[in-house]
Order: structure tokens, then C-alpha cells, then sequence
């Protein structure tokens, strides 16, 4: 007898083995006898090696598709990261500039519930704020009571009616402003608003076009009252506006604030919603030169300085983060009004890059002030100040951001009654115009939601196949089992 080969020799045929084998000879025996080739066939093994190799490669698909899904998570942690913008600073900045990554806090990321909660709070804080009728508003409440006797100024009204006006249209509060300029405060028929310096005549002249000319509620008569004060209103401000910079210079000085150019530029967007009363071409070429000015003022430090000189050589080393926030906000106006321009697009990121790595402190809120020069960041943390932060992250679909400010505002600046307070360092006083203001982002950052949301399910119930690796393997998974079944049924039709 020869040697046994190999370590475990020749394995039998188990008796099903044997009996299919003897039914195939017979059969092929019968087709040779027929004329016909005989059948061809194996002996089985256990477990064929090309079917081995066949389930390692669908294990390693699978796993290529589980490993590009954990890639594509959109984790907390990484929405944070994604959120980040690339900053480019000057050298004379890199000694405070922080970058938005090393920015920790411990707060829940998911607050959507809390504001639901708190807005009817809000909202009947301000409710007791403003009469029923509306014709009597009382701005501001010291621990905890509305003084009765003092009533809204002008400019205190001006600021409402612009708060307001960005609320959705048709909303309660979008119709509350329109009431308060057309029908209880009749602002299109005072023409006193003419004997007021430029600055006061500004924000007037904002808050009597910020609601477009198909949504004024007035008849013929008052109709051309308004149009007649507004239009007396744009020349007494295009007197002191340069042709040359396209700033705005109330004061007919050498030094310009950025705030001015700010109101200017609120104005010259909504002009588009009044053809009939501003010439759309003259409106276009003051904004454009604005546009330049602001690109000039900000190539070398991406911030917008507190003032500047009328020839642009020096500026001003405080800074302010209101000035960036509402800055960014009104370039997005600007986008509605000219449409998407390249230098709108640099604008927005320089001073957004600005507002994120110079303002934004470790607890998430926004500082007040900044100093160049002794790269200071102010100590005074001011309710406003995170409202417009929040927004432009709203704007910018920054939705981590917005939570986390929006969690330390809750945090630092909630009084025990829902009411919030004015600065974190006086727990006395609110602002009707801030509380107004406080709902406004907290609607907005529910639309973010619920947009949000939105996309989301829409990507779960597409019919596209993943992208990336976990498409590859999802395609090449398909692959190998169409091969699996084929050589299945190929054995089939063999047998």
C-alpha cells in the first residue's frame, strides 16, 4: 500500500454523496448510450475555496460600507469643526487671534425645546409692554416694574419698527410694525422729522420704507403725504453723502462712523422695494462705492474699526462686534438688492472671520469691544451683542453656533420671570426693543430647525445610492452577489 499523502488523506463520501454520484453515472451512461456527451461532475468538498473567497470579499465590502458611514457622521462635535471658516490674519493680529476649534463648553447642543417654551413667555412680556391698542409703548423695565409714565422716543421707535419689520411677513409682529408707522403713529405726516439732525432723519427715513411699497396701508391723500416726506427725507441725507467714498457723513467732518454706514446701507437696500420713489441706477452706484470703501477699510485687519478718516489713511484701533454682525446682515440685504456680487461674498467672510476669531470668547459669548492696540477684549458682555451674533450664524446655517450662543444667552442673561436682562453685569434693566429683538433670532433659529429637519429627512428617503466609500462598497457588494447567484445557478443547471 502507498503512503497517505498530505496530514489528513483521502476524506469518504458521506452515503448521500455516494447515491447521487451512482444517479449521475447512471444518467450519463444513459446519455452516452443516446449518442449524447457524458455528464461531467465532481466530487464535493466541504467547503469549496472559491466560495470562500467569494464571502471574505462580501465581508470586506461590508465593511468598507460601515467604515464610510462612520466617515459621513454628522457628529456635534464634527458640526462644530464643519462650521468653521477658514482666517487669514494680519501679523500685527496673530498675538489674540483664537480660532473657533479650541472654543469648549459643556452646555446641551439641542435647546429647540427650551425656546418653543420660552417664546410664549417672551412674548407676553412684551405683550405688557405695548398697550392693546398700541398707542401707548413703554420701553424699559428697572427691577421688574414698567414705569407707566415714560412712553417710547422717536428714535427708541425707530428701532422697533426695523426689529419688527424683519419678523415673517404677515406675521403678528410684521403687521405690528406696519400698524405703529401707517396708522398709530402716523409717522409719514410728521414733518417735523425735517428739523432733526441727519443721523435721527436717517433712521426715520429706515423705518418709513422698510416695509416695501405694496404692503402701505394708506389711502391717496396720506399715500402722497408719505411719498412727499420720504423723498424730502432721501435728498436732506444724499447732502451729506460722498460721491467719491459713497459714505454717509451727517457731521460734515474729517472722522466717519462705521455705524453711520451701516443705517446707509440698511437704507440703500430697501430702496429696491420703492421704485417709485428712488431712482434704482443712483441707489445702485451709491451702494457699489459703499461696497469699496468697506473693502478698503477691512484688507487689512478683516474688522470694521469704530471710525475712519474721510481720505481712509487711519482708523480708528477700537472695534466693536455689533458693527461686524450688523454688517454682515446688511451685506445680505445687499445680495437681495444687487444680487450675488464677488465683493459681497469677501466682505461677509473677512468680517465674519473677524467677529469668529477676535470677539468669540471660550464660554461661547461675544465680547463687546475689541482694542488693536493693547489686544484687549472688553469685560462688558451686552444682550445685543449675542441677538446679532446669533443671526449671522442663522444666516450662515451655522446651526451649532447659533445653539451654543443661544444656550450661554439663556444662561447669562435670563431673569427669573422669562424676562432677560441688558448686560450680564446688570441684573436691573431690560429693553422692550431687545426683548423684541430676542424673539425675532429665537424664531429664526426655529425656522433653521425646522429647515434643518427638513433636509434631513429628505436625504433619509432618497432613492440615491451613498457616495464615497460607503457608496463603492454598497455597489460592490451588489456586484458580488449577482456573481454568487450566477455561479449557484450555474451548479444547478450542471447537476
Amino acid at each position: 500500500m502507498s503512503e497517505i499523502r498530505g496530514n489528513k488523506g483521502f476524506e469518504s463520501p458521506s452515503q448521500k454523496d455516494l447515491d447521487d454520484y451512482l444517479r449521475q453515472s447512471r444518467k450519463s451512461i444513459t446519455q452516452m448510450k443516446d449518442g449524447r456527451p457524458p455528464i461531467i461532475f465532481k466530487p464535493k468538498k466541504a467547503l469549496p475555496t472559491k466560495f470562500l473567497g467569494i464571502m471574505l470579499l462580501v465581508v470586506v465590502s461590508s465593511s468598507l460600507m460601515l467604515v464610510g458611514s462612520f466617515i459621513n457622521f454628522d457628529s456635534p462635535r464634527n458640526n462644530n469643526n464643519t462650521d468653521t471658516t477658514t482666517t487669514v490674519t494680519t501679523t500685527k493680529l496673530t498675538t489674540t487671534t483664537t480660532t473657533t476649534t479650541q472654543v469648549e463648553t459643556t452646555l446641551p447642543i439641542d435647546i429647540e425645546k427650551d425656546i418653543t417654551t420660552s417664546i410664549p413667555l417672551v412674548e407676553a412680556f412684551i405683550n405688557t409692554m405695548i398697550a392693546s391698542n398700541h398707542s401707548l409703548i413703554n420701553p424699559i423695565v428697572i427691577n421688574g416694574t414698567i414705569n407707566r409714565s415714560q412712553t417710547i422716543s422717536d428714535l427708541e421707535l425707530f428701532d422697533l419698527v426695523w426689529i419688527l419689520s424683519q419678523f415673517d411677513e404677515n406675521s403678528e409682529w410684521w403687521n405690528l410694525g406696519r400698524s405703529l408707522i401707517f396708522e398709530k403713529y402716523l409717522l409719514w405726516n410728521k414733518t417735523s422729522l425735517l428739523t432733526e439732525n441727519l443721523r435721527t432723519q436717517l433712521l426715520a427715513l429706515r423705518s418709513m420704507i422698510t416695509y416695501s411699497n405694496d404692503n402701505i396701508l394708506l389711502e391717496s391723500d396720506a399715500l402722497e403725504s408719505y411719498q412727499n416726506l420720504t423723498k424730502q427725507l432721501w435728498e436732506n441725507v444724499c447732502s451729506a453723502h460722498d460721491n467719491v467714498t459713497g459714505t454717509f457723513n451727517p457731521d460734515n467732518g474729517t472722522i466717519l462712523h462705521t455705524n453711520d454706514q451701516i443705517l446707509f446701507s440698511q437704507v440703500l437696500a430697501k430702496t429696491a422695494g420703492h421704485p417709485t420713489l428712488f431712482n434704482f441706477s443712483i441707489t445702485t452706484e451709491k451702494a457699489i462705492l459703499l461696497l469699496n470703501t468697506i473693502y478698503t477699510l477691512t484688507e487689512s485687519t478683516d474688522g470694521l474699526p469704530e471710525s475712519f478718516d474721510t481720505n481712509l489713511t487711519r482708523v480708528s484701533d477700537v472695534y466693536y462686534s455689533h458693527h461686524q454682525a450688523a454688517m454682515i446682515l446688511a451685506l445680505d440685504k445687499f445680495s437681495s438688492f444687487l444680487g450675488s456680487l464677488a465683493i459681497i461674498n469677501t466682505l461677509t467672510n473677512r468680517l465674519n472671520n473677524f467677529l469668529m476669531n477676535i470677539f468669540l470668547q471660550q464660554d461661547w459669548s461675544i465680547a463687546f469691544t475689541y482694542n488693536q492696540t493693547s489686544h484687549n477684549l472688553s469685560s462688558k458682555i451686552v444682550l445685543n451683542d449675542q441677538l446679532l451674533f446669533i443671526r449671522t450664524n442663522i444666516l450662515q446655517n451655522k446651526r451649532n453656533f447659533a445653539d451654543y450662543t443661544l444656550s450661554i444667552l439663556k444662561l447669562n442673561f435670563e431673569a427669573e420671570n422669562s424676562s432677560y436682562f441688558t448686560s450680564s453685569a446688570d441684573n436691573q434693566t431690560q429693553f422692550l426693543t431687545d426683548h423684541v429683538h430676542l424673539l425675532l433670532s429665537f424664531e429664526e433659529f426655529l425656522i433653521l430647525e425646522t429647515t434643518i429637519t427638513t433636509y434631513t429627512d429628505t436625504e433619509a428617503t432618497s432613492t440615491e445610492y451613498p457616495t464615497g466609500a460607503a457608496g463603492f462598497a454598497w455597489e460592490f457588494t451588489i456586484i458580488l452577489t449577482v456573481l454568487v447567484f450566477i455561479s449557484y445557478r450555474r451548479r444547478k443547471i450542471e447537476e
